[in-house]
């Protein structure tokens, strides 16, 4: 019962953390000035809107859930009518309001809602499929990355952080691989995710390196867990944890030294 519990928190919290660390970034790079108010509301609006998709996730990991005998809103919530009516309320409202508020950015939610259907659906489930899913992992938070971009009013222009996006994509991606792969057989293309990784990595500390503080971290923790949770679960929630209070200690430092 327990886990399940953890994995929602983590689910959401990962959001927040994404949300954050990218509005850091942006003040480091761009020297952004954003109101706290209009911060806090878009905060709200991307993990609500986003919390659509772990509805539909959960259903199409029933069975596994069932299996596992992990928690799992479908079996929460019990009626299946109920359940659905939820999803498609909460999916049609935020949709509705997402339109009103952002306009034609509303296509990055429709895409990320298309892109997470192709990655759990039973009838695609690129999940299962390696390459596919890594694939469809950095496009997904690649889009994450650019709608909190639009959220943080930055525009989507030849000045638009590309090769942060691109990297965002990649490192989330590639995490989610080495977070199952003490359940997987390793590939070649575990050697390919790594120098993908590393070289969009070390292009970014070129390109910026203000946010080499922020991506040496990330290539340390990435070694350390490849050696040595190769045959067991990573501690997601202790990793993200530590590397928020991290980036958050940086940025406040580089605020006092730096910017004042």
């Amino acid at each position: 019962m327990k886990y399940k519990e953890i994995k929602y928190i983590t689910h959401n919290l990962r959001n927040v953390y994404s949300y954050i660390i990218i509005f850091y970034i942006y003040v480091m790079i761009y020297n952004i000035n954003i109101n706290i108010k209009t911060f806090v509301i878009w905060l709200l609006w991307y993990i609500i809107s986003y919390s659509v998709i772990y509805f539909f996730n959960d259903f199409t990991d029933y069975n596994e859930d069932k299996k596992d005998k992990k928690r799992n809103l479908y079996f929460d919530i019990k009626n299946k009518k109920r359940y659905w009516n939820i999803f498609f309320l909460l999916m049609l409202s935020w949709n509705i309001l997402s339109y009103i508020a952002i306009g034609k950015w509303m296509l990055l939610i429709c895409i990320l809602y298309i892109l997470n259907y192709c990655y759990s659906s039973h009838n695609i489930r690129l999940r299962n499929k390696k390459v596919l899913r890594a694939i469809t992992l950095n496009l997904i938070y690649i889009t994450k990355f650019i709608l909190i971009s639009c959220y943080l009013q930055i525009e989507i222009s030849h000045n638009f952080p590309w090769l942060i996006a691109i990297f965002f994509g990649v490192m989330s991606a590639f995490g989610i691989h080495l977070y199952k792969r003490h359940t997987q057989p390793y590939t070649m293309w575990e050697y390919i995710f790594w120098i993908i990784f590393l070289s969009i990595g070390i292009a970014n500390i070129i390109q910026y390196p203000q946010l080499s503080w922020f991506i040496i971290p990330i290539f340390l923790t990435g070694i350390r867990i490849y050696f040595y949770y190769k045959n067991r679960q990573i501690p997601l929630w202790k990793v993200q944890n530590l590397y928020f209070i991290y980036t958050t200690i940086i940025f406040i430092l580089y605020i006092i030294f730096i910017i004042h």
